[in-house]
């Protein structure tokens, strides 16, 4: 089964309310999100802009939206890029933005992308082939303290400082190069019930550290809450906890409130994050971590 995009119900929901109107998918990944909203709006004249990293994404993309061409702008972008992409007024140009932060399910089961513990292959984790800095890499050349704090920061892994000690000690006697050799250095110091938890944050960890992927979600936010027209809607699905509090705190330090003066603020549509129905996780188990946030952008004049 290829991927399946998550909460796609619930995304037009909160996404689509001009179906005239253009969107941005800064996510494309397969396609299948932006394959639903086109799907939606094509018939009114809507269309959408899809944004990915990686090029073996776009390709994909493409076959699965052959048939909505003329309808999507695909293009091959950082989400700190996107300004340059989407030029905008003063006013807002877009109707919508859409992030799903999640991996891709079908790059996840490749070996040679290094993403999951459970297949061996290189340390690598880059999204895109022309990332510069691997995995490997920076297990293989941080410092103890470094790479303890690079872990808990971006996973909170309370056994940060044990699992970086026993990552230098073991690439002293030989390079740190595949998934499987990493996966056993944690097992090896962290034991019970929690181990592989403890993997899977560190993986974690790593992936966000070699990707940049916290500052680029910051400055795709940014360009999408000022592109954004009147009205428009930021519709955002995160997995981890440290994505969705950013997620969280960015749009409340914009939230419309009855002090507000002139200028562009949030109106939250999401006071409590929506979360895929048991329904879905049944079919589609990635999606069980999910959150949903979306808001509406509202114009306040001056006068």
């Amino acid at each position: 089964m290829g991927h399946v995009p998550v909460m796609k119900k619930e995304v037009i929901h909160y996404l689509i309310w001009d179906y005239s109107g253009t969107y941005v998918d800064c996510t494309l990944g397969d396609g299948m999100h932006s394959k639903a909203i086109l799907k939606e709006i094509t018939p009114q004249g809507g269309t959408v802009i899809g944004i990915d990293r990686d090029s073996r994404a776009i390709s994909t993309a493409k076959s699965n939206l052959k048939d909505y061409m003329e309808s999507i702008k695909i293009c091959k972008r950082r989400f700190s890029d996107l300004s340059s992409e989407l030029p905008c007024g003063d006013k807002g140009t877009y109707h919508g933005f859409l992030f799903d932060l999640g991996l891709n399910s079908s790059r996840l089961r490749e070996p040679s992308s290094g993403f999951s513990y459970l297949e061996d292959g290189p340390l690598d984790m880059r999204m895109s082939p022309e990332e510069r800095i691997t995995a490997s890499q920076l297990v293989n050349s941080l410092p103890e303290k470094e790479l303890a704090d690079l872990l808990y920061k971006y996973s909170d892994e309370r056994h940060s400082r044990k699992i970086a000690r026993a990552i230098v000690r073991a690439r002293q006697s030989e390079p740190i190069e595949t998934t499987f050799r990493l996966r056993d250095i944690i097992f090896k110091v962290i034991k019970g019930p929690y181990r592989l938890k403890s993997v899977s944050r560190c993986f974690q960890a790593l992936r966000i550290s070699v990707n940049n992927e916290i500052e680029e979600l910051v400055d795709g936010l940014s360009t999408a809450f000022r592109c954004m027209l009147n009205g428009g809607r930021l519709v955002v699905i995160s997995y981890h906890s440290i994505e969705d509090r950013i997620v969280k705190n960015f749009i409340r330090d914009r939230r419309l409130t009855k002090n507000s003066e002139a200028g562009r603020f949030f109106k939250i549509l999401t006071p409590k994050p929506v979360q895929p129905l048991s329904d879905e996780v049944d079919i589609n188990p990635a999606a069980r971590s999910a959150k949903l946030r979306a808001a509406e952008l509202v114009v306040v004049n001056g006068d």
